[in-house]
């Protein structure tokens, strides 16, 4: 599914298994203070074209935001790669 390819991708590319620095610079990561109301852990770049709109960082990033709202479990920094792809494949499913 192109969600979880495309998480998995997210994944791999911050956890240095994709040795590519031009898209690791393409991500704006957050870090949210604890009690604050904004919990989105990337701010993808407002998109003037439909490209950048779709650009694979842009899209897999916004997509983390989006399915990390409701899954607690979902953290793409502590969790094994296949760990969490199978937390992205039961909230997909």
């Amino acid at each position: 599914m192109r969600t979880i390819a495309s998480q998995v991708f997210l994944y791999d590319v911050l956890h240095g298994r994709v040795k590519e620095p031009y898209l690791l610079s393409k991500l704006n990561i957050n870090l949210p203070r604890l009690h604050s109301r904004i919990k989105n852990m990337f701010w993808p770049p407002v998109a003037s074209t439909n490209a950048l709109k779709h650009a694979i960082m842009n899209r897999a990033s916004e997509c983390y935001n989006r399915l990390s709202d409701g899954l607690p479990d979902l953290d793409i920094f502590h969790l094994g790669r296949e760990s969490y792809k199978k937390v992205l494949q039961e909230a997909v499913m």
